[in-house]
Order: C-alpha cells, then sequence, then structure tokens
C-alpha cells in the first residue's frame, strides 16, 4: 500500500491552514519544501532554505575589526588575517637588519597571489622583504622560505606587494616573516598585546609574539640548519603581513 501525503508539483504553491489537520504534513515537489500544521494551525515549512549571502570589504572595513578575522579567498579583494587575536593594529618602525615572523593556521586552502605590507610613513631609502615559512615536526617554522620577494622600497605610504605563488593547505601552520634592510621602514603591525602568544621569553619575564633574528639583509635564514632556540622569542610585535588571492 502507497501513502501519499498532499502534495503539489508547482512552484511557489504552499498549503492553506484548512487544508491540513495538526501534524499532517504536504510537499511540494517543485521547490523541494516539506510543511507541516502546528496545533496553533499555523503551517510551518520543515526544511527551510538559506540564501547565499557574499561581502566584499577593503582593508579601511576590516583593520580595526576585533577577533580572528578571515575571508574566504573568492577575490583580491577578500584578505587572509594571520592574526590569532588581533585587537588592533598599531604602526612602527622595523627593525634594521632582523627577520621577524608569526605563525598563522590557514582555516581554508588557497593559493596565494600575492603577499604585502602596509607601509604606514614614507622613510627615505627604506628597504624590506617578505617570505613565507613551512613549519616543521616541531612547529616551528623549517627550512628556507616556501616563498619570498626581492626587496622591497618603504620609500611611499601604500600598501606595498609582491607577486607570489603558494598553495596554502587547510589546517597547516605557516609562518610570515618580514625583513628590514639598514635602514627600517615604518609599517602596519599588530598593536602590543594583541598578537598570539608564543610562550614565555628565554628571561620567562614576558609572553614571546614573535621570532626575531639578526640577519644580513636578503639572506634567508635557513631553520633546519639554525633550528629556533629560546633566543629568538621576542616579545616585540610583528608586522601585519598578509595574503591575497
Amino acid at each position: 500500500m502507497n501513502i501519499l501525503h498532499k502534495r503539489s508539483s508547482l512552484t511557489g504553491v504552499t498549503p492553506a491552514s484548512g487544508e491540513l489537520t495538526p501534524g499532517e504534513i504536504a510537499i511540494n515537489t517543485a521547490d523541494a519544501k516539506i510543511f507541516a500544521k502546528k496545533a496553533d494551525g499555523t503551517i510551518v515549512q520543515l526544511n527551510p532554505t538559506y540564501a547565499a549571502v557574499s561581502h566584499t570589504h577593503s582593508i579601511a572595513d576590516i583593520e580595526s575589526l576585533v577577533g580572528d578575522v578571515w575571508f574566504s579567498p573568492l577575490s583580491a579583494t577578500h584578505r587572509i588575517f594571520p592574526a590569532e587575536n588581533a585587537t588592533a593594529f598599531a604602526a612602527s618602525s622595523l627593525t634594521a637588519n632582523r627577520i621577524i615572523l608569526n605563525p598563522f593556521v590557514a582555516k581554508t586552502s588557497f593559493t596565494a597571489a600575492n603577499i604585502y605590507l602596509s607601509v604606514t610613513t614614507a622613510v627615505s631609502g627604506s628597504t624590506f622583504a617578505l617570505g613565507v615559512y613551512g613549519s616543521g615536526s616541531n612547529g616551528w617554522p623549517t627550512g628556507t622560505p616556501l616563498v619570498n620577494t626581492g626587496t622591497l622600497n618603504g620609500t611611499a605610504a601604500l600598501e606595498v606587494s609582491a607577486p607570489i605563488s603558494l598553495s596554502i593547505v587547510r589546517g597547516q601552520q605557516y609562518w610570515l616573516a618580514s625583513m628590514a634592510g639598514a635602514t627600517a621602514p615604518t609599517v602596519r603591525r599588530y598593536a602590543t598585546g594583541s598578537a598570539v602568544s608564543l610562550g614565555q621569553t628565554s628571561a620567562a619575564t614576558a609572553h614571546a609574539v614573535s621570532l626575531l633574528r639578526t640577519v644580513t639583509f636578503g639572506t634567508w635564514p635557513n631553520f633546519t640548519n639554525a633550528p629556533v632556540t629560546a633566543a629568538d622569542l621576542s616579545t616585540t610585535v610583528p608586522a601585519a603581513v598578509m595574503l591575497t588571492t
């Protein structure tokens, strides 16, 4: 014996209250919707549908948002913010001839097409470079950068970007790196207290928020040959290096 519910094959048709008894269901096969009558006589849909909503944001829209800020990389206007706990941004000079790194865990897989950092104040003769390291089994950066830029100039206040091609895998940890030349630029950084903690410093007096190491500008450290030590842990807030698709 077949049990046939009340039904309609016409788009947009819903049952009227008088057509059903409480608890009885009706089906619209055209819209793939199921309806039922409640005890109070109202008709409800049992399998509601939800429309997808797309939002496009500029950096100015979101750079002061609180919390973990991530956007699906659908276009170049959707940025991936690596900060795990960023509550604010600030601007200050990088340290000359130093590399500074901070981690992020990718929350979606995407191909990064550009890496960039905002220069907030022009500094004559200033230079810097950007890169991305992978993580080893211990969670610290390993080897040489997966990608890195050539020399970038901090001589104008603007978002300085460089093309890259890097497949980012969801759930994996990466390290974003910035390196300053002999004359360091003034750039957008995470505000004090807003970057994720990496644990206590070597002196055990404060929480580290970055890895900081002295380098020769343009020479990227190999963290396999020279692994991270407690001396690399720093309270210096990292630059807000970002990736775009």
